[in-house]
């Protein structure tokens, strides 16, 4: 029997789409320490935070973060228009946001995943979650008022 040698990339899969989201809905996207070394204090998206802003409470915090995970799996995964959501809303502005990119179907992938959009889609979302889960740590768990954390944990 023989084992296949891995053949996946071992650099991360990123998006012009990834950092074009994070900048709009999250922060600098390049101020990332992507990955950060433990025990390096990670508080980004400080300064310039976009999200969570300030003085939302833990509730509307996974409302928002609910928000951002259903418009993006419904327009990405399900392959749907984005959920109906009031004029101005979070839910709203993301689903414009994604009309104006063209996502998913109109925007850049690597060359060598072109074969595989569903999957990029799918890392995108996983990994502009994993965005939105850091800024939720710094701003609250990792140190109050977004004084940062060993980020990532894992």
């Amino acid at each position: 029997m023989t084992i296949k040698k891995e053949t996946r990339s071992k650099k991360p899969l990123r998006t012009q789409f990834m950092a074009d989201f994070t900048a709009a809905f999250i922060g600098d996207p390049t101020k990332i320490k992507d990955p950060a070394p433990p025990p390096a204090t990670d508080p980004w998206p400080d300064p310039g935070r976009l999200w969570p802003t300030s003085g939302q409470n833990q509730t509307q915090i996974v409302a928002d973060y609910a928000t951002f995970v259903n418009v993006l799996l419904t327009v990405g995964f399900v392959g749907a228009p984005p959920p109906a959501a009031p004029n101005g809303s979070l839910g709203d502005r993301i689903g414009k946001f994604l009309i104006a990119q063209n996502w998913p179907a109109g925007t850049a992938v690597p060359p060598e995943y072109k074969n595989e959009l569903p999957t990029v889609h799918l890392v995108e979302i996983a990994v502009i979650q994993e965005r939105l889960v850091q800024a939720i740590n710094s701003f609250t768990g990792g140190g109050s008022g977004g004084s940062g954390s060993n980020w990532p944990p894992h």
